[in-house]
């Protein structure tokens, strides 16, 4: 009885102790522009594949926008993705329209 509550033991310990494998996000470029909270304007990739549009008066203030693309390896099921990853900031950021 002794041998297999060790035995348990040491695979519960085994199981808790091994790494999960977790992909790296492979960020493929960012772009940031400071947009008028006045005016509204465009953010967009170089390539022009991705981009935002924000209109006049969506802004309390005029805010930096930042615009990341990622791989779309690295997130979880990425074969069911169909275009690549974007990450817009600020984090938290409030459009009032």
């Amino acid at each position: 009885m002794k041998k297999i509550i060790i035995s348990v033991i040491a695979l519960a310990m085994f199981f808790a102790c091994t790494e999960k494998k977790v992909e790296k996000k492979e960020v493929l470029d960012s772009v940031t522009k400071t947009i008028s909270a006045e005016k509204g304007g465009v953010i967009e990739t170089e390539d022009k594949e991705g981009k935002i549009e924000i209109p006049a008066g969506a802004l309390e203030e005029d805010t930096q926008i930042t615009m990341t693309r990622y791989k779309k390896d690295g997130f979880p099921e990425k074969d069911d993705l169909v275009s690549k990853v974007f990450e817009f900031g600020p984090a938290g950021l409030e459009f009032k329209k």
